[in-house]
Order: C-alpha cells, then sequence, then structure tokens
C-alpha cells in the first residue's frame, strides 16, 4: 500500500485483496475506508488489548469503533489516506509479538483508530465454506476448503501443477463450480499467451 500510494492520483481507490479471492462481478466498492465483515475478530482478545497498550490505542475510541473493525479483505482505502495508514498498519504489526495470522487484521483496525478514520463494513464476499451453495456475492474468498478440494492440497512443488486441471465436477452457479471454472478460464489464458509469445518469437526468427 506504501509503494501504490506514490503511484496513484489523491481521488484514486486502493483494493487490496488476498491472493486466494476471485472476482465473480464488478463489486460495487464504497469510496471510503472500508473492509468486508470478518465475524471471527475479536479485540477483547488478550493478544489484542496487549497490543492495544504497547501502539498507544485510546481505548475509549476503540470501544466506541470496536464492531466496524471486524474486517478484512478486501480492503478499500483512498489514496488520500494510503501512506499514512500504511505507516501505521506496519507498526501495529509490530506490537504483536509473537503474532498470529489473524493479528494483521486486528492491526488494521488498530491504525485505523489511532489515526482517526472511520471504517465501513461490507458484505462483499461469499466464503467456500459450504461450497455447494449458490454464488451470492461479487467475490469469492476461498479460504477453507473440504476433502473435495483443498487449495492446501496443491501447496508443495510436486503437486502445484495439477491445481490447473481440476479432476472434479461441481454445479455451474456454485461456489465451487466458479472456483474450479475460473481456474480453467486462468489456463487458457496463460496457455494462449505463451503460445502466442512463442508463435511471434518463431516469426520473428
Amino acid at each position: 500500500m506504501l509503494h501504490a500510494a506514490g503511484m496513484c492520483s489523491q481521488d484514486e481507490l486502493i483494493v487490496l485483496c488476498d491472493p486466494d479471492m476471485i472476482f465473480v462481478n464488478d463489486p460495487d466498492f464504497p469510496e471510503s475506508v472500508s473492509g468486508n465483515f470478518y465475524s471471527y475478530l475479536d479485540y477483547d482478545g488478550p493478544e489484542v488489548v496487549a497490543a492495544t497498550r504497547s501502539f498507544k490505542v485510546v481505548q475509549a475510541r476503540l470501544e466506541k469503533q470496536k464492531e466496524e473493525l471486524r474486517c478484512g479483505v478486501p480492503y478499500v482505502i483512498p489514496t488520500a489516506h494510503a501512506r499514512r495508514l500504511a505507516e501505521l498498519w506496519l507498526q501495529a504489526v509490530d506490537a504483536f509479538p509473537p503474532r498470529r495470522w489473524i493479528d494483521i487484521m486486528h492491526a488494521f483496525g488498530l491504525a485505523a483508530v489511532r489515526l482517526g478514520l472511520r471504517v465501513t463494513l461490507t458484505d462483499l464476499v461469499d466464503f467456500d465454506e459450504q461450497p455447494k451453495a449458490r454464488v451470492r456475492r461479487d467475490m469469492i474468498h476461498y479460504c477453507y476448503g473440504d476433502e473435495t478440494w483443498e487449495k492446501r492440497t496443491f501447496a508443495d512443488d510436486g503437486k502445484a501443477g495439477e491445481v490447473w486441471f481440476p479432476k472434479i465436477e461441481a454445479k455451474k452457479g456454485t461456489i465451487l463450480g466458479e472456483i474450479l471454472s475460473q481456474i480453467v478460464e486462468a489456463r487458457k489464458f496463460y496457455a494462449d499467451s505463451y503460445f502466442d509469445r512463442r508463435w511471434r518469437q518463431n516469426r520473428q526468427e
């Protein structure tokens, strides 16, 4: 976000996503600091309370905003706030030793409070906890998985290439069906791009 802030004009928005997210439609992002609601964030946990003190966040301000800070990707940041928020976010992360993956999300909330920013909660994302469910939202975050299809199956080098060739079928319009269809689309796109480059190279030779 620090680098993006230097490349964007002041009236643009920076949208931060995880790599395991796909777009189904064109989301209607707010033009204010926002994040998608995640129910499992808890600002009353002992690690977060300790980090709040270490990072010198005013407890009364945190209490006032606590519910709106239960958010994560996609984050939407107006460029006008991006640089300072990014700097404070990094500092807030360092207030969580040893840190868990979820504390990066908590750190965002603490940084927003320190900067005096209000956060708009959004509901733009479907999750794959129920892969057979119909797609309802504009984005999918495939952060879970089950015995049918699990992203972590392809984490090691020996299995990584298999992700491009799904060996299962899923009903069209379902969350898993959309994930698999976009994997196939990506495979075709990159294959076509590769062969196009090779064709042009051969023509030049």
